[in-house]
């Protein structure tokens, strides 16, 4: 909590600089990355993180540091202390807003 905005284009700038550094074409970075296997999907599957457990990490911190969901939103931007709340129900969070987090 606290840490500054998830900045998508900041990550593939850094990417970018890597592979630029080591000489690789996009296609061989695509290998690389790849050889981490996730799991197969069939038509309809999405990949997704567990947000009812992302949410019992954040309370988790919220608790040890003695905040309110209104400070842990000050905290974060782009939440409310009520959509911090409902991520207690899972459900689907934007990738930004999900970087956010996990920062």
């Amino acid at each position: 909590m606290g840490q500054a905005d998830f900045d998508l284009f900041a990550v593939y700038e850094a990417i970018d600089k890597r592979r630029r550094e080591r000489k690789l074409s996009w296609t061989s970075v695509a290998k690389e990355v790849n050889r981490f296997r996730l799991p197969n999907l069939t038509t309809g599957q999405i990949l997704s993180w567990d947000i009812s457990k992302l949410f019992l990490a954040l309370n988790a911190q919220r608790v040890e540091r003695q905040l309110t969901w209104s400070g842990v939103a000050r905290e974060i931007r782009g939440f409310t202390p009520g959509m911090l709340t409902n991520l207690s129900k899972g459900g689907r969070i934007g990738f930004p807003r999900l970087m956010r987090l996990v920062q």
